[in-house]
C-alpha cells in the first residue's frame, strides 16, 4: 500500500481517468471534491464525469452489486434493534437506552468484536441484546450497515467483480480495524493510493474572551469582515449545544452589513421549526384521534390551531381570532371537546367543519394498521387543515417539504420492521424521526463564510480559519467510554472517546490539519458565572487581544439607527377630536389619560387590549368580581350597620355564605370550567375568611347605612359624557356620605392630591354629590384588612384620614374639590381634543402597559 502526498491538482488529473475512483470519509469532502473536479474542467466543452464517493455509499454500492441479501437502512437498522431487546428483562427500553447500545453494536463491529465479557449487567444485557439482533437479521437474510465491511471482506474473496483499477482514499484518518483491514485486501486486488491534503504550514494565534457571546459575536464579525472572494471557516468546538446562540448573531452580524446568511453544516432539530409543530399538534393522538365528547383538549393546542398562518391559511381569520379569545378567557387550561364543537360552529363554521372532518378521519383507522395506511391518513388529515398553504417563504417552504420528504423516505420504509401499529405507536415513531432529524442547513447560500464542527473542518481547505470554544473542558473533551463495552478493550483498540490520552492526540491531530491556513483559536474566560482557562494545547500559541485583530466597530441591528431611522414616526398633531356625547371607558378613560395620552387613546379610542393568556384556575379579575359580588349581595340584604351588629355569629356566618354562593351563581355559566369543584371549595373558604375579618372592622366603625350598591351614574366631565359604577355609597350619622371602592391589590390616595390626578377614580365619583365628606379604598387581600381614605371631618374610622393631616398644598376641603374637578376637566378635554403623544407620566405607567410594541417607548427612552 502507497501513500501518497500531493497537490489537489494531481488529484484532479487521477480523477479525469474512467477507471480510477476516489473514496472520502463523508459526504461533505466528496461534495467538495466533485465540485473542485468540475470548476477544473469548466473550460471544456465536455469532460469525463468523475467518480467520487463516500465510503458508506461505496460499500453500499458494492454490497448492491455482490450480495442478494437486504440491506437496511440506518433508520430500519436502530427500529429493528431497539425491537430486539430481550424480552425476558422487561419491557422496551427508552429510545436513548437503544441508541447507546447501538453505538456500543457500532463500535464492535468497525473497530474489532470484543472480547465475550458479562463482568457487569450492562455487558450482560448487551450481549444477550446482541444475540437477539443477529438471529433476526439472520433469519431474514438483513444486513445492517455496520456489517459491511466485514460482509464485504468475506465476500472479496469469492468475487473481485465490481471494481475499479484503482481507489484513492482521500482523509482518511483514525481509520477502524474493519475499513483498514478491507482497504489492505482491496489493495491486493487494485491498486490504492492515500492521498492527504498538503500545505504550506501558517502560525496559528490565540485570543481570549471574556464570555461566550463576546466569543461567538467577535468570531462572527471577523468573518464578515474578510475579504469576499476569500472561503471562510469557523469552527464551533460543541456546534450542537450553542447553535442556537451562533446562527443568531451571525445572522444579526450579517443583517447589518447587508450580507448573506453564513452556510452552515448544522440545522436546528426539524421539531423546533413552528411550521412542522404545528402539523406535529394537528396529529397528536392525546388530543385528536377519536374525540369523544367529553374529551378534555388543551386550550393552548387550539389555540395554536386557531392562530396558524399554515392551517386553513387566510380563512375566517378574525372569526378564529375571536373565538380563540373566548377559548382563553375561560380561565382553564382543559376544555371538552363538545363546547369546543359547539363554540366553533358558532364562530367559524369552515374551521368548525374541518374539525368534524378531522375527527371522521381518525375514526375510520381500525385499531392497528400498517405504516403506509398510517402515512396516507396523515396526509389526508394535513389537507383537511390546509396545511401547510402556497403562500410560504422560502425558509418554511423548505423545512415543510423536508418534513414530508421525511414521512416518505424514512418513516414508510419502516413497515419492514413494525408490520403493524397502534395509533399512538405510529405517532410516537413519527415524532421520534423528527426529533432525530435537522432542519434543511443553509448550505446553498452564495455566502464564502461556513460555519462547521471539528471534525468537519478537518481536511476542508479554508482561506483562513476561526476556531472558538477551546477551553480546557472542551478542547480536549473528557472521555466517555461505552458502558456496555470492556473498558480495557477499548483503550486497548484506541477507540474514539474511550481515553483521555485518545481525546488529547485526536485534538492535536485536528490542529495539524488546521495550520495548513491561517486559523485563530479563542476560548470564553467566563461560562456564565463559572471561570474557564484555555486549554494546554494552545500554551505554544501566541496570544493576542481583540484590539490587535483590527475589527471595524459594528452594532446589532436592533441597535442601529440605520434601521429605526425607517419606522414611520407617529405625528406630533392632534388626532381628530371626538363628538359631543357619552362615550365608554368611564374613569380608567381619565386615568389612562392622566398615565400616558397615548394609552389613553390606544386603549379608549382604538379599543386595544391586552391578548388573553391561557391558563389554569381563577384569574385575579376574577377573583375581584366574586368579592364585589358577595358583599354587594350582602349589603343588599343587611342595608346597615345596626343589622349587622344585631346578627349572632351563627347568622352572620350564614348570611355571608348566602352572599358568596349568589356570587358564584353570577359568574357560573361564563366560566363553569374554571369553577371546578375544588377550585370553587378553596375559593369559597377565601371569600368566608375575607369577609369575615372585613365585616369585624365594618362592627368597629362609627354609625352608618349603606345607601348605594352598585350604583349607576352618569357625569360631565369637560366634553365627556361618562357611565361609571359607584362600589359603594355609605350615609354616616350627619347624612354626609362616604364613598368606597373595594380593592384586593394595591392602593396609593396620595395619588389624589398629586398633579397630574393619577388616580381620579374616586374622586370623580366623589364630585358626583356634595354630600360627599370622604372617599376610601377598602382594601381587602391576605393578611391586610384596611382603610385607605381621605376626609373633610375626622371620621373615627382608621385609616381614613381627615385633609389637614395629609401633606399637601391646599387651604380646605372645597379647595381640594375644585382641583379633582379642574384636574379631570383638564384631561377630559385633552383626550376628546384627540391629544394622544406618546409621554408616561411616570416610569410605573409603562411598568404593566400592554402597548410598547405599538408605541415603541423604548426607541426614545429608557424604559
Amino acid at each position: 500500500m502507497t501513500y501518497n502526498h500531493c497537490m489537489n491538482n494531481t488529484l484532479i488529473q487521477q480523477l479525469s481517468h474512467d477507471d480510477i475512483w476516489a473514496i472520502t470519509p463523508n459526504n461533505r469532502l466528496s461534495r467538495y471534491w466533485l465540485e473542485l473536479f468540475n470548476h477544473a474542467n469548466q473550460h471544456k466543452k465536455t469532460w469525463q464525469s468523475a467518480t467520487i464517493l463516500p465510503l458508506q455509499a461505496f460499500l453500499q454500492q458494492w454490497h448492491q452489486c455482490i450480495s442478494p441479501d437486504l440491506l437496511l437502512s440506518p433508520t430500519q437498522a436502530f427500529a429493528l434493534w431497539h425491537q430486539c431487546y430481550p424480552k425476558s428483562l422487561g419491557d422496551l427500553p427508552s429510545k436513548a437506552l437503544a441508541k447507546s447500545t447501538y453505538q456500543a453494536w457500532t463500535l464492535s463491529q468497525q473497530w474489532q468484536t470484543p472480547p465475550t465479557s458479562t463482568s457487569n449487567d450492562n455487558q450482560m444485557i448487551f450481549r444477550q441484546w446482541c444475540e437477539h439482533y443477529n438471529t433476526q437479521l439472520s433469519n431474514n437474510n438483513w444486513v445492517d450497515p455496520q456489517q459491511l465491511p466485514t460482509i464485504l471482506l468475506k465476500k472479496l474473496k469469492k468475487s473481485k467483480a465490481y471494481l475499479p483499477k484503482k481507489i484513492i482514499w482521500v482523509s482518511h484518518h483514525d481509520t477502524p480495524t474493519r475499513i483498514k483491514e478491507l482497504m489492505q485486501a482491496l489493495s491486493q486486488i487494485c491498486a490504492c493510493e492515500h492521498w492527504q491534503t498538503q500545505r504550506e504550514k501558517h502560525s496559528p494565534k490565540h485570543v481570549s474572551c471574556s464570555n461566550h457571546q463576546e466569543e461567538i459575536s467577535t468570531m462572527a464579525h471577523w468573518a464578515y469582515q474578510q475579504p469576499l472572494k476569500t472561503s471562510i471557516g469557523c469552527v464551533v468546538t460543541q456546534l450542537s449545544q450553542h447553535f442556537t446562540e451562533v446562527k443568531r448573531t451571525f445572522d444579526h452580524v450579517a443583517l447589518s452589513l447587508g450580507r448573506e446568511p453564513a452556510n452552515f453544516s448544522l440545522g436546528a432539530p426539524l421539531d423546533t421549526q413552528p411550521i412542522v409543530q404545528i402539523a406535529l399538534q394537528l396529529l397528536n393522538p392525546p388530543n385528536l384521534p377519536l374525540m369523544p365528547e367529553n374529551l378534555m383538549i388543551s386550550v393552548g393546542a387550539i389555540s395554536s390551531w386557531l392562530l396558524s398562518p399554515w392551517v386553513l391559511p387566510h380563512q375566517e381569520t378574525a372569526k378564529r381570532l375571536a373565538l380563540d379569545i373566548h377559548l382563553r378567557e375561560t380561565q382553564t387550561q382543559q376544555l371538552p371537546f363538545n363546547y369546543i364543537l359547539t363554540k366553533a360552529k358558532q364562530y367559524c363554521p369552515r374551521w368548525h367543519q374541518a374539525l368534524l372532518l378531522h375527527r371522521q378521519l381518525w375514526q375510520s383507522l381500525p385499531e392497528r394498521f400498517t405504516l403506509p395506511r398510517y402515512i396516507e391518513t396523515l396526509i389526508q388529515c394535513l389537507n383537511i387543515w390546509g396545511w401547510p398553504g402556497n403562500t410560504l417563504s422560502t425558509g418554511a417552504a423548505n423545512q415543510a417539504q423536508h418534513w414530508i420528504n421525511l414521512i416518505q423516505q424514512t418513516l414508510r420504509p419502516l413497515h419492514l420492521v413494525y408490520p403493524q401499529l397502534t395509533l399512538k405507536k405510529a405517532y410516537a415513531q413519527l415524532l421520534h424521526e423528527t426529533q432525530d432529524s435537522q432542519a434543511p442547513s443553509t448550505t446553498d447560500n452564495v455566502s464564502n463564510i461556513h460555519v462547521l464542527g471539528a471534525l468537519e473542518a478537518r481536511d476542508m481547505p479554508f482561506d483562513a480559519l476561526w476556531v472558538m470554544g477551546c477551553d480546557d473542558q472542551a478542547w480536549p473533551q473528557a472521555a466517555s467510554p461505552n458502558p456496555f463495552l470492556p473498558l480495557e478493550w477499548q483503550q486497548q483498540a484506541e477507540l474514539p472517546h474511550a481515553s483521555h490520552s485518545k481525546e488529547w492526540t485526536y485534538c492535536q491531530e485536528l490542529m495539524q490539519s488546521f495550520a495548513q491556513q491561517p486559523v485563530i483559536y479563542s476560548h470564553a474566560a467566563w461560562d456564565e458565572d463559572i471561570p474557564q482557562q484555555a486549554s494546554p494545547l494552545l500554551e505554544p500559541i501566541e496570544t493576542v487581544t481583540i484590539e490587535e485583530l483590527n475589527l471595524a466597530p459594528w452594532q446589532p441591528p436592533y441597535a442601529m439607527g440605520s434601521l429605526t431611522q425607517h419606522l414611520e414616526p407617529m405625528p406630533n398633531d392632534k388626532l381628530p377630536s371626538l363628538p359631543q356625547g357619552q362615550y365608554r371607558g368611564g374613569a380608567s378613560l381619565i386615568e389612562h389619560q392622566a398615565q400616558c395620552p397615548f394609552k389613553a387613546f390606544a386603549m379608549h379610542r382604538l379599543q386595544l387590549s391586552p391578548y388573553p393568556a391561557p391558563q389554569d384556575g381563577l384569574a385575579p379579575i376574577l377573583k375581584g368580581m366574586l368579592l364585589h359580588e358577595s358583599m354587594a349581595y350582602f349589603w343588599q340584604q343587611t342595608h346597615d350597620q345596626q343589622k349587622l351588629l344585631a346578627m349572632h355569629t351563627t347568622e352572620l356566618e350564614a348570611r355571608i355564605d348566602e352572599s358568596i354562593k349568589h356570587a358564584f351563581l353570577q359568574i357560573r355559566d361564563e366560566h363553569i370550567f374554571a369553577l371546578t369543584p375544588v377550585r370553587k371549595r378553596l375559593e369559597q373558604l377565601r371569600l368566608q375568611h375575607h369577609m369575615q375579618q372585613w365585616l369585624a372592622l365594618e362592627r368597629q366603625r362609627p354609625f352608618f347605612k349603606v345607601t348605594g350598591i352598585e350604583k349607576p351614574i352618569h357625569i360631565k366631565v369637560g366634553t365627556l359624557q361618562l357611565n361609571m359604577r359607584i362600589d359603594r355609597i355609605d350615609t354616616l350619622k350627619d347624612g354626609s356620605h362616604l364613598i368606597i371602592d373595594y380593592k384586593t391589590g394595591q392602593v396609593q390616595r396620595k395619588n389624589w392630591l398629586n398633579l397630574p390626578l393619577l388616580s381620579p377614580q374616586l374622586p370623580l365619583y366623589g364630585l358626583n354629590t356634595e354630600q360627599t365628606t370622604g372617599i376610601a379604598f377598602a382594601q381587602i387581600k391576605a393578611n391586610q384588612w384596611t382603610w385607605s381614605g381621605i376626609s373633610q371631618h375626622n371620621l373615627d374610622i382608621p385609616g381614613i384620614t381627615t385633609w389637614q393631616k395629609i401633606k399637601h398644598e391646599f387651604s380646605s376641603w372645597e379647595a381640594i374639590r375644585s382641583h379633582w374637578q379642574t384636574q379631570t376637566e383638564t384631561l377630559a378635554t385633552s383626550f376628546a381634543q384627540g391629544k394622544a403623544e406618546v409621554a408616561p407620566t411616570t416610569l410605573e405607567s409603562c411598568q404593566y402597559c400592554h402597548l410598547q410594541s405599538l408605541c415603541r417607548i423604548r426607541n426614545n427612552v429608557a424604559v
